[in-house]
């Protein structure tokens, strides 16, 4: 769990990753799988083969069999999972930000999180918010539908959200990709 901002050059905000592991209601047994997973520790294919040095399995992802099956290449690099499992983790980690961005700007929100269907459309006097919403611009752009953008109709500003869920060693990297990929929807907006 790594929350990065530009501040820290990209890098990992340390005080915000720790507090989602002491401000928040993780059991005991859900920590430590976390814990164990940051730290390659958790029972993979080639973890075995490799630690335990067992001849009779195979270090190779049970789902692809292409690639080593470590903590990396499952919640990252898996084709048999990319299609489907990393999009709906996707969308999970966006809609619980829909719900937090909703409960913090007054609108009504279901009970919790995890309950949280996103609206394409919500908006009052002084707030819209968008989800999953094409823009339209007066100029061609391409990367014109973020997962998520915030309308301030007070002060005319838009937050501009587009989740990724990188590997640790490409936080940085795809931050950059999101900041560059919605460049022309962030000018197309400043003109309106």
């Amino acid at each position: 769990a790594v929350v990065s901002t530009q501040s820290t050059g990209g890098g990992c905000d340390l005080i915000s990753s720790w507090a989602l592991l002491t401000d928040t209601d993780l059991k005991r047994t859900t920590e430590a799988m976390i814990f164990a997973a940051q730290d390659q520790s958790l029972r993979t294919n080639w973890l075995i083969c490799t630690s335990e040095q067992d001849s009779n399995i195979s270090p190779l992802c049970r789902m692809c069999q292409e690639f080593n099956e470590t903590i990396e290449h499952i919640l990252n690099g898996c084709q048999k999972l990319s299609h489907a499992e990393y999009k709906k983790r996707h969308d999970k980690v966006a809609a619980t930000l829909h719900w937090c961005l909703s409960f913090d700007r007054g609108f009504e929100v279901e009970g919790s999180w995890f309950q949280h269907r996103a609206a394409n459309i919500l908006e009052h006097e002084s707030i819209k918010i968008l989800w999953d919403f094409s823009i339209q611009t007066d100029n061609l752009v391409e990367a014109n539908k973020p997962d998520i953008v915030v309308v301030n109709k007070l002060d005319r500003s838009a937050l501009i959200i587009d989740v990724a869920i990188p590997r640790d060693n490409l936080v940085s990297e795809r931050e950059l990709d999101k900041i560059q990929k919605y460049q022309p929807l962030r000018r197309e907006l400043l003109r309106i």
